[in-house]
């Protein structure tokens, strides 16, 4: 009779209940992890819903708060108001300012949630430092820069600031997973940081408003701990790598550029209806009286005595094959707008530009060079032919170069307003309009009721151009 084999049925056992404690060992690494995760991913959350608040005040003040003073529990701001510069740059959430709970501002692991926003001259923080309204996103022509407190001009109602020199070289440097947002991008850099420091909270302040003692050696979370950056997101480190090592990263951020928070908090800049004309100038009996100095352009039969006048957007000068010559002034009548000319014997002695004697206006328009001009005209038939030539002026040489030259031809039976719009095909800042013989060899005549000009690309119209014929 054989004995039983106890040795093993002891090995059997033994196997059993080491794999009972793999098992173990394995679900409560899984749990582990699985809480981690859960831990992390309620972080993200109280951080995202910080942001929504952070980007509520904005829409409501024009700016961002400070951060909170984070040895407090004050939850405020400090300066509690705008201001360019903050007293506590490496502070925490001012949960209170932006109408939040205390509980709001703790991440998961119990620390206080790190709060970095770009300040200074430019900043964020300071009065309608986070809108961009003012800011124009179409400015072909005549940009202006920044006021001296880096925002968005308004000069004489016109909003000129590009929305790209607002953001040129702003906002807090943030690598997010490689990619860098700063100054250099066309967003801007960060306007603020929302920074949780992860499980390990190495530098991170705790409720009761002390400093974790212990200092990451890892540059990167080095960084997430400075005041300006520059701030870094990556994935988390392994289970495996402690707190300790130069690898080390548990850091959760939030962050955004500077056009998301202007676009989040309706603050984003626009394109202003000012920007495509660049000058209008209707020749109507109170701008010509205006230029004159209140005199009544009426007076002398309409002969202004002046050679040049000064209107809002050009100054104009009369002319004939001679030189200069007086511009006259004509009331509107059957169909036609006030208008102006030149008052020159050799037209004859009347009011219209005449191509006897080689009559015409030189408009010099101020401010940048232009593209597009359009022009409304009095009494220009079928039987009358324009020529208009473009220049562009030096300025500080006042040198003049013809860039351009079109002819036009009228498009009325029996006068009234007649309308057209040339495309010079480049820039220009002069253009002399000139009455020429018709394709008949005789004489035309006209006077000049507006002139508009605008940039490339966009509907450039007299506001005469609609009531009467369009040539």
């Amino acid at each position: 009779m054989k004995r039983p084999q106890r040795g093993a049925g002891g090995i059997f056992v033994f196997i059993l209940l080491l794999l009972a404690m793999v098992f173990i060992a394995a679900m409560f690494t899984l749990s582990n992890t699985s809480s981690s995760v859960d831990l992390r991913k309620q972080t993200a959350t109280s951080l995202a819903n910080a942001a929504a608040a952070l980007e509520q005040f904005a829409s409501q003040s024009g700016r961002l708060p400070c951060p909170a003073d984070p040895t407090l529990d004050t939850g405020l701001a400090v300066p509690n108001n705008a201001s360019v510069n903050c007293t506590n740059p490496t502070g925490t959430l001012p949960w209170a300012t932006i109408g939040m709970r205390r509980d709001d501002a703790i991440d998961a692991w119990g620390w206080k949630i790190g709060y970095r926003v770009y300040s200074g001259n430019g900043g964020m923080t300071q009065a309608n430092g986070a809108s961009m309204v003012n800011c124009d996103t179409v400015q072909a022509l005549n940009p202006v820069g920044l006021d001296g407190n880096g925002l968005c001009q308004v000069v004489a109602g016109r909003h000129d600031t590009p929305d790209t020199t607002f953001v040129a070289g702003k906002g807090l440097s943030v690598n997010d997973f490689g990619t860098t947002y700063d100054g250099t991008n066309a967003t801007g850099g960060a306007a603020y940081v929302l920074i949780s420091f992860g499980p390990s909270g190495f530098g991170a302040y705790t409720e009761s408003g002390t400093q974790n003692p212990n200092s990451p050696t890892s540059n990167d979370e080095k960084n997430n701990l400075k005041a300006t950056g520059p701030f870094v997101l990556e994935a988390a480190s392994a289970p495996t790598v402690p707190p300790s090592d130069s690898t080390h990263y548990d850091d959760i951020l939030f962050y955004r550029t500077i056009t998301g928070l202007a676009r989040n908090a309706n603050l984003a800049a626009r394109d202003w209806p000012d920007d495509n004309v660049t000058s209008s100038n209707a020749f109507n009996q109170g701008a010509v009286s205006a230029a004159l100095g209140g005199t009544d352009p009426r007076n002398n039969g309409g002969n202004t005595g002046q050679t040049s006048l000064s209107f809002a957007f050009a100054t104009v000068t009369g002319f004939d094959s001679s030189g200069n010559q007086a511009i006259s002034f004509t009331n509107g009548s059957s169909g036609a707008s006030d208008a102006i000319g030149v008052a020159s014997p050799s037209g004859g002695g009347g009011n219209d530009l005449s191509s006897t004697g080689g009559e015409g206006l030189r408009f010099d328009f101020a401010g940048a060079v232009q593209q597009q001009l359009s022009v409304s005209l009095a009494n220009f038939t079928f039987f009358d032919s324009a020529e208009v030539k473009f220049y562009e002026v030096d300025r500080a040489t006042n040198v003049a170069t013809l860039v351009d030259t079109v002819d036009k031809i009228g498009c009325t039976f029996s006068g009234g307003s007649a309308s057209f719009t040339i495309d010079a095909g480049t820039t220009f800042n002069r253009a002399e309009i000139r009455p020429i013989p018709n394709f008949f060899g005789s004489a035309s005549a006209f006077r000049v009721e507006e002139v508009r000009t605008c940039i490339a690309g966009v509907t450039c119209q007299t506001n005469l151009f609609s009531s009467g014929a369009q040539c």
